[in-house]
């Protein structure tokens, strides 16, 4: 396997992440393999400061709710709106 890592430490262990197509390996130092993070996770990983996709939507939604308060829609509404275009 080549070693084009991108190191990072997590609980004083050293693991590495091998960019694989659209996926993530997560490995250990010595290349055992520990898991394989999919498109998303990987995502999440790179992008999201180590927020949980349960904390994402959160943020998510509240940015939509905020969104739509200052449109003068409610959440319900932008369906409708949206099916008419």
């Amino acid at each position: 396997m080549e070693k084009n890592y991108i190191i990072s430490k997590c609980d004083d262990s050293e693991f590495c992440f091998q960019p694989q197509g659209n996926s993530l390996i997560v490995l250990l130092d010595n290349d055992e393999k520990v898991c394989v993070l999919n498109e998303t996770s990987r995502f999440l990983y790179e992008n999201c400061s180590g927020k949980t996709v349960e904390n994402l939507c959160k943020e998510l939604f509240e940015i939509i709710l905020d969104m739509e308060a200052r449109a003068g829609l409610r959440f319900w509404q932008i369906g409708s709106v949206r099916s008419t275009r």
